[in-house]
């Protein structure tokens, strides 16, 4: 079957690509400013991982949740369930939705596991103490 999808997620086929060029298309005009819905080709989801959770909009409420719990950076995040994210003290169902609100545009969502993601923290951490 032509346009499958590798087991490793290497491409996108063809018709789905399309799609996503029409679809960006008729929202910029509809909207009148350009949409992008396929990620640049330069575009690396790790990087994303390590952007803290400061640079986000969010309540108050959310934030010091977040704070509270040792979730500094999307990376942390991501790692956490629904469940783990609830079972945090004032962290409730409007916090919830505010965090999948965050994931959402970056393809990302609760309960990934992350190889190497402790790796990845501590080494950007102390790169960033360095520079």
């Amino acid at each position: 079957m032509s346009g499958e999808i590798p087991e490793d997620g290497e491409r996108i086929p063809a018709d789905i690509e399309s799609a996503a060029r029409e679809l960006e298309k008729a929202l910029s005009e509809v909207l009148g400013e350009e949409i992008k819905l396929t990620p640049d080709k330069d575009y690396k989801p790790d990087s994303v991982l390590l952007w803290t959770m400061s640079d986000f909009e969010m309540s108050v409420r959310t934030a010091l949740c977040l704070l509270n719990a040792d979730v500094v950076y999307i990376g942390d995040l991501v790692r956490l369930s629904e469940v783990e994210l609830l079972a945090i003290p004032n962290f409730n169902g409007k916090s919830l939705h505010e965090v999948k609100t965050i994931l959402a545009p970056f393809g990302l969502h609760l309960g990934l596991d992350i190889l190497d993601w402790p790796r990845l923290r501590d080494e950007h951490c102390r790169l960033s103490l360095e520079g």
